[in-house]
């Protein structure tokens, strides 16, 4: 009598989950649909097989490398005075061959007015409900000058496998104070168009009738006295 147990996953020794193959007679089978960096790691086998009051177990592992650009798990927005600090977390399995950062389309890479950095380091992956650290990058750029204001970044990278491009998303917090006066002035600004229109409407109504009527229905904001 035979058997096989569940396929284990494990990513850097740490194990992942367990997955139940398909049983062909003397092969157990495990397909993987739309494989994603979350699926790389080794895939291990165990069979066993009971021979009286004894069983035996053998196992047989395989690793699996997706064939996926690199995978952006953080980015980071700071404003320093007048400079401007974009970072970016990823991670890649294969050899990484290029960091492009980019302003309008136009990369930054020949141009020595900015700082671009990039280093190794340990950083939290999420894989199937388990957090684990794995060695990934950070990639940041430094630059004083504003010419891609409002989201006209991008970060392109690039591995063995193929290139990946995402857009920095870049929102300026607006002062508050600022903020309440101009919206204050703008709402003045209205009411005083409403009076104006209020009076210019009155007086036309003297200059016909000769008296003093003021009619209450009057199109436009309420007069302010």
């Amino acid at each position: 009598m035979f058997g096989f147990s569940s396929w284990i996953h494990s990513v850097y020794n740490t194990n992942i989950r367990s997955i139940n193959g398909t049983i062909d007679k003397y092969n157990s089978v495990l397909i993987i649909k739309d494989c994603s960096f979350r699926d790389e790691g080794t895939y291990t086998c165990s069979v066993w097989n009971k021979d009286s009051n004894e069983t035996l177990w053998a196992n047989h592992s395989t690793k699996l490398t997706v064939a996926e650009p690199p995978f952006i798990v953080n980015s980071d927005f700071k404003k320093d005075r007048n400079e401007w600090h974009l970072s970016i977390q990823f991670y890649t399995s294969s050899a990484l061959s290029l960091v492009d950062w980019r302003c309008n389309g136009v990369s930054l890479l020949n141009i020595s007015s900015t700082g671009k950095h990039l280093k190794r380091l340990n950083i939290d992956l999420i894989i199937y409900d388990r957090t684990l650290s794995v060695q990934g990058y950070l990639t940041y750029f430094i630059t004083s000058q504003h010419d891609c204001s409002f989201s006209d970044y991008d970060i392109c990278l690039t591995n063995v496998f193929g290139r990946r491009c995402e857009k920095i998303k870049i929102t300026l917090e607006q002062n508050g104070f600022n903020t309440f006066w101009i919206m204050l002035g703008v709402v003045m600004m209205i009411l005083t168009a409403g009076s104006i229109t209020a009076s210019l409407t009155v007086r036309s109504k003297q200059k016909k009738t000769g008296s003093m009527d003021i009619q209450t229905d009057v199109e436009g904001p309420p007069v302010v006295e």
